[in-house]
């Protein structure tokens, strides 16, 4: 049902439905997924939840973006806790929105240059930024930035879901849940 869901929120032509199958589990393999038991019955995969479904589509947003899946997957569950209050922002109807700024060439040094990689971590480094830390004092360049609107995402993401025939009851306890979450873990 989540593979569904992200295929129609991406506008995934249907020769690719195989692929967002893969791409989907492969993040959730990468930490995405927070419950890891099985679903109920026989070859049913694991059971996700409405946060899972949230955190995959930021995730696939940013490969978008062409963040690869592991750097997209570790941003995503180092912070945890500000992206849950910014998703319960979402679920309450607020505006959420995330800046990541994202430095393929952090780690380019002359021991990568040598080893013609350019890089030992060729990932680099994706931080969660406001705005406001665009302008760097220190006089060297600012790494590019890309805006994502999370309510966007929430809002797509949760039609899709109740389009691919998630119960409307389910969803709409999850998103109460989901609403929950203090705000004040904001930063």
């Amino acid at each position: 049902m989540l593979r569904d869901a992200l295929v129609a929120a991406f506008g995934t032509p249907d020769k690719g439905t195989e692929a967002m199958g893969a791409r989907v589990k492969a993040l959730l393999g990468l930490g995405l997924r927070r419950h890891a038991g099985p679903a109920p019955g026989r070859g049913r995969g694991h059971r996700n939840g409405l946060p899972d479904a949230l955190d995959v589509a930021l995730a696939l947003t940013l490969q978008r973006a062409f963040v690869p899946p592991a750097a997209a997957a570790a941003l995503l569950t180092g912070n945890r806790p500000t992206l849950d209050a910014l998703w319960a922002a979402a679920a309450r109807g607020e505006r959420a929105e995330v800046t990541v700024a994202i430095d393929a060439l952090s780690h380019t040094g002359r021991d990568g240059m040598r080893s013609g990689r350019f890089s030992e971590d060729p990932v680099g480094t994706l931080t969660l930024t406001g705005r406001q830390d665009a302008r760097n004092a220190g006089g060297s360049l600012p790494p590019p930035q890309v805006t994502i609107d999370l309510t966007a995402i929430y809002d797509v993401t949760t039609g899709s879901l109740r389009r691919a025939g998630l119960p409307h009851a389910d969803l709409s306890r999850a998103e109460h849940r989901l609403a929950e979450t203090p705000s004040h873990q904001v930063p």
